[in-house]
């Protein structure tokens, strides 16, 4: 973090901070929120990318394809090769072709690439579940 970062950071959580030390106890349970302006400048000093508000996820299995030769491989588990490794989506619907493959390439793809998110940043993440 910059010098210059952190000092608007510091400026903006004492802001915040100040609004929260002159709330009284007395006050109800909804006028416990911060100002929209104090809000503004915290989200502003941290550079925080703006979402557009559209968002999607799909799930998916983990699959490894083994050989099935004799031949013993020494850096896969179990001494069988892992010819493929590749994480199998759900279906979803989608306005390509049946034919296309259903890779992360193509969900994001129909997802993101339309006309009015042209230079728009994307966010892709993994989580693995039990």
């Amino acid at each position: 973090m910059t010098p210059d970062r952190e000092s608007r950071l510091e400026a903006a959580l004492a802001v915040l901070l100040a609004e929260v030390v002159n709330m009284r106890e007395d006050y109800p349970a909804e006028a416990w929120r911060f100002s929209d302006e104090a809000i503004a400048d915290a989200e502003s000093a941290m550079d925080l990318p703006k979402s557009a508000g559209n968002s999607t996820s799909i799930l998916g299995t983990v699959e490894f394809s083994y050989s099935d030769s004799d031949t013993k491989c020494v850096c896969c588990p179990g001494g069988r090769h892992a010819d493929g490794r590749f994480v199998r989506l759900d279906d979803w619907e989608s306005p390509a072709p049946a034919h296309f493959p259903r890779d992360p390439d193509r969900f994001v793809h129909d997802f993101a690439a339309k006309h009015e998110h042209v230079g728009k940043r994307v966010k892709i993440s993994v989580e693995i579940l039990d």
